[in-house]
């Protein structure tokens, strides 16, 4: 019994629980049964008591009024005999007394009183007694107190016997089943989902709930499995994640909305050269805020990272100390990523070292505004440089010398013994410059032969006249190139602010017309003078004559090839322009592109350039010839409103599909960092054409371009490949380039290749395709694969 009450205590509950109901209703229906025939005991007392007060008292009062003694007590004892009359008592007027049964004291008797009178014929009364009776209700009380215990027991075993009837029929019907889902249920794990839950029992038509709680166990089983299957696809998916994670190069901190950290990898302890635990314990909101508000005014608010991460994320840059001491540059992304829309969500902060990029920046930014030669301010430079004496002599009411110093022997050693000897003597000409000047002199290298010195003066020209004699004295040297004395020369020219001009630009120009003056002369000293404006009338006269150069079809297209240098094959060509005036002659593109620009004519020519260079190119795949064609864009080209639209016209006018083109851009271009130059650049990606940025690394590079605009090519310009044999600076930046391109999947081209030495090199640093004299000059369309099928018969 014991066993089954604990395997089936519910019944057993259920049982107490309809005892429980069942006697307190059968107790109720019990007091109401008895007090029921307790109330019509006492009816039945009533009645016998009206039976002695109608019968019984007007005889005992006659026998009273005929003081009939016998007759009284006959009546006494005939009151006794009626049922619960225990004891009657007559008390006459007189004082007599006449009883009849016995008076007990039980505590259910009661006393009765009849007061007995007579009226006579005068209608008078006459008390002539009382009769008391004792009434004992003991019987009435006995026999409930029997029929209670009769009803109590027979209730008591009708209910014992429901209750076990039903408790059977629960067992059956329900428990036993109940008993089967608890220990399917006891065994239910997550390695235990498959086996279907069933019980012996047969399956009604309409399910009860014994059978909806089996489909719900099943449901539940089903649902388990399948949760239990995206929780280990998840869970694998999450596995691969953290290796990924730990073994990713990038570092990576994970934290909670807080800013708490709660994951480092690896890569982040190898990166600060910190233990994971210190890398944990960093307060890294609050220190990246510290590192980036260092400085500013007014200081931002505590939190304001934080803030911006939550509605767009942050990155930026920023230089930071390992723990070792050592400077790296890193570049961090900060953003909130949240699981569901109502998820906290955790911040993932990415770390990545960019201190090689920002070396090679560095160095491309040297080489921006330095001659990689003579490690002197390039062109670029000493204009700002200009720029900025001009304000200062204005203010300071002065005067400033500006000189361009022409080395003229580097023409004939470059054209005699090589370039590389004439950039030597260009070295060796800067060093004599820079020990021969004194210090107070600004000193650049404008263009190849050619240096630009600046220095304030006071009303007295004597500073001017000692620099220029220092400059000749330092050029009347001899320096040895290939165990040749070589003396360099000097012509120099020199325009004075506020004299010649109050504009950088404008006194470079007429200095350069004086050097000019100079060197034609072969004078070597020529300040500027007005007749030698007379130079500019030539190049107005270019500018007339480029007006009409397209019309009669003096613009001509010479092409260079680009070459793989694995195979040798012609990848495609460069578009360039030559001019054969009929009344200038050759004109060199360096003396009429810069005018065209100045005078916009270079939109009209860069039309006629790109729509030949398509045609030409088209008529090359029709002879079987699938080859590209690069076109030079000049900056004012580029900035018309009708460019875009004028570059896929060209294409479809010729039929040539747009990726066979390619459009060199210059950084001169970038420079405006415009939204119409990105949008035009994506214009032109998406229909296919490739943009390259042309000599890259001489004008105004940054890495930005490359990261925001779609370029697919990159040109190293010929300044670097030309002495990357022998300078190992050069080399470095070369290298450098290409493997920063090809880490953004851009391709390479080096433009300039002359020699042997400079094709392997540039192999072995893995550029991609090569371009210049070592492969062939430009030469016109009709010769260029017939030099190359010669060339290849003669090899």
């Amino acid at each position: 019994m014991v066993t089954f009450y604990r395997r089936n205590p519910l019944s057993f509950r259920l049982m107490a629980a309809i005892l429980v109901v069942s006697s307190l209703f059968t107790t109720l229906a019990v007091g109401v049964q008895l007090y029921t025939d307790y109330r019509r005991d006492l009816g039945n007392l009533g009645l016998r008591l009206s039976d002695v007060e109608q019968a019984f008292v007007p005889d005992l009062t006659d026998s009273l009024w005929l003081m009939d003694e016998q007759r009284i007590r006959l009546g006494l004892d005939s009151i006794v005999t009626l049922p619960y009359v225990s004891h009657a008592r007559l008390l006459t007027a007189e004082g007599r007394l006449y009883t009849s049964g016995e008076a007990s004291n039980r505590g259910h008797e009661s006393r009765h009183l009849y007061v007995l009178g007579h009226q006579d014929e005068k209608e008078r009364e006459w008390v002539l007694g009382e009769l008391t009776l004792l009434v004992d209700k003991e019987e009435i009380f006995v026999s409930l107190q029997q029929k209670l215990w009769v009803v109590l027991a027979s209730q008591a075993a009708k209910t014992l016997g429901v209750t076990l009837v039903i408790l059977l029929l629960l067992h059956f019907a329900l428990s036993r089943h109940l008993a089967v889902l608890a220990r399917v249920a006891d065994r239910l794990n997550l390695n235990h989902l498959a086996q279907a839950v069933r019980l012996e029992r047969r399956r009604h038509d309409r399910p009860d709930e014994l059978d909806r709680l089996v489909d719900a166990m099943n449901n539940m089983q089903r649902r388990l499995r399948q949760e239990v299957a995206e929780l280990e696809r998840v869970h694998a998916l999450n596995r691969r994640l953290s290796a990924a994670v730990s073994a990713s190069p990038a570092a990576m901190i994970i934290m909670n909305e807080q800013g708490q950290a709660e994951y480092v990898n690896p890569a982040l302890c190898r990166l600060l050269e910190l233990p994971e635990s210190r890398c944990l314990a960093l307060d890294w909101p609050g220190l990246l805020e510290r590192r980036l508000s260092r400085g500013q005014q007014p200081a931002r608010p505590v939190g304001w990272l934080l803030a911006e991460v939550r509605q767009q994320g942050w990155q930026g840059e920023l230089l930071w100390r390992t723990g070792s001491g050592r400077p790296c540059w890193l570049l961090a992304n900060l953003s909130l990523s949240r699981a569901t829309p109502d998820d906290a969500g955790h911040l993932l902060l990415v770390l990545e070292d960019i201190t090689g990029l920002k070396e090679v920046e560095h160095q491309l930014s040297h080489q921006r505004r330095y001659d990689h030669l003579t490690n002197l301010p390039n062109r670029a430079m000493a204009m700002e440089r200009l720029e900025t004496m001009l304000l200062q002599a204005a203010q300071e009411n002065g005067y400033l010398a500006v000189m361009v110093v022409a080395v003229p022997a580097y023409k004939e050693v470059s054209e005699t013994l090589g370039i590389v000897y004439g950039d030597a003597l260009i070295q060796e000409c800067t060093q004599l410059l820079n020990a021969g000047l004194d210090t107070g002199c600004f000193k650049a290298r404008t263009r190849d032969d050619e240096f630009l010195f600046a220095l304030p003066f006071g009303h007295s020209a004597t500073a001017v006249e000692a620099c220029l004699q220092q400059i000749k004295d330092a050029l009347s040297r001899s320096v040895c190139l290939d165990n040749l004395p070589i003396t360099p020369g000097v012509a120099v020219g020199v325009a004075i602010y506020p004299n010649d001009g109050n504009h950088p630009d404008r006194l470079y120009s007429r200095a350069l017309s004086a050097q000019q003056r100079a060197r034609s002369q072969k004078e070597a000293v020529q300040f500027f003078e007005p007749e030698i404006q007379a130079a500019s009338y030539r190049a107005l006269h270019i500018a007339t004559a480029l007006k009409r150069a397209v019309a009669k079809g003096e613009l001509r297209l010479y092409y260079q090839p680009i070459v793989d240098p694995r195979t040798g094959d012609y990848e495609g060509v460069e578009a360039l322009v030559r001019w054969q005036s009929a009344e200038l002659g050759w004109v060199s593109p360096l003396d009429f592109i810069d005018i065209a620009e100045n005078t916009g004519d270079i939109v009209a020519i860069g039309h006629h350039i790109l729509r030949e260079a398509c045609n030409q190119v088209r008529r090359w795949q029709l002879q079987g010839r699938d080859i590209r064609v690069s076109v030079n864009v000049s900056p004012v080209q580029f900035g018309a409103p009708d460019f875009v639209a004028s570059v896929a016209h060209c294409l479809q006018e010729a039929g040539l599909e747009a990726d066979r083109l390619k459009l060199e851009i210059t950084e001169r271009l970038l420079l405006s960092s415009s939204e119409t130059v990105r949008h035009k650049c994506e214009q032109l990606a998406k229909m296919g054409i490739r943009l390259a940025m042309d000599d890259f690394g001489t004008g105004y590079s940054s890495l930005s371009y490359l990261r925001d605009l779609p370029f697919d090519i990159v040109k190293i310009d010929q300044g670097f490949v030309r002495h990357m044999t022998r300078n190992s600076r050069d080399k470095a930046l070369v290298r450098g380039i290409i493997d920063l391109a090809h880490q953004l999947g851009i391709t390479v081209i080096a433009e300039g290749v002359e020699e042997h030495a400079q094709v392997e090199l540039l192999t072995r640093f893995g550029c991609d395709l090569m371009q210049g004299y070592y492969f062939s000059k430009p030469v016109p369309a009709d010769q260029l694969f017939s030099e190359k099928e010669s060339s290849s018969c003669s090899d």
